[in-house]
């Protein structure tokens, strides 16, 4: 999808009429492309969620990148320092589930998307990825 929009000339993803338009502008006839009219279709169609723009877990819950450090279960020695322990076996089980979620991300947030539309009302202001493309809202596939 991604390569075929850069050679449509997209940026973000457009609404669904200058797509068509433009896919129909470099080809011969219509019935060259419908795979690509169908694609496009349903893939703006989809709900929109906010895994679409940050790592979330199954239930939507945002998840943050993790650090070695908060896996560590440290008590006092006595001494002033710390005796502890690394539970690699979770640590390797969050870490598995946090890098399958950014690979889930679809869009880039370098316009500060996911503040604009706000991340904790995405299914309320735009139901669809169709909805926030037609309200104006830059989406820029990763």
């Amino acid at each position: 999808m991604k390569e075929l929009l850069k050679e449509l000339g997209f940026e973000h993803l457009p609404m669904y009429l200058p797509f068509t338009m433009r896919l129909y502008s470099i080809h011969e006839s219509v019935r060259d492309f419908p795979k690509e009219f169908e694609e496009y279709a349903r893939f703006i169609s989809q709900p929109l969620t906010k895994g679409m723009f940050v790592a979330c877990d199954q239930e939507g819950n945002v998840l943050v990148e993790l650090h070695e450090h908060d896996y560590i279960d440290a008590e006092p020695d006595g001494m002033g320092g710390a005796i502890g322990s690394f539970d690699t076996n979770q640590y390797r089980i969050d870490e598995k589930q946090y890098q399958q979620a950014k690979e889930r991300v679809l869009f880039e947030t370098d316009d500060k998307g996911c503040v604009t539309m706000g991340l904790a009302n995405i299914g309320a202001n735009f139901k669809t990825i169709e909805h926030a493309i037609n309200a104006g809202v830059k989406l820029k596939l990763k």
